[in-house]
């Protein structure tokens, strides 16, 4: 099932993925991080991400941000 994107308004580019690994990158330093599931727009890249993804997704890019002040 697809649906529209809220970023660039594409009628039904919006479609499901599960157990997908992105990588954070913030000031050089990157991590991957696993088991990620949400929507991802096939038109402009843009990803939603299920409440328990955001959470693990936000944490990995504050680690880093948080790595980076060190």
């Amino acid at each position: 099932m697809a649906r529209e994107c809220t970023n660039c308004d594409s009628r039904k580019g919006m479609t499901r993925f599960e157990n997908k690994a992105l990588t954070v990158t913030h000031a050089g330093m990157r991590t991957k991080v696993e088991r990620l599931s949400g929507w991802c727009c096939a038109t402009c890249g843009e990803v939603e991400f299920d409440d328990a993804s955001a959470h693990r997704y936000a944490a990995a890019g504050d680690t880093l941000v948080l790595r980076n002040r060190e």
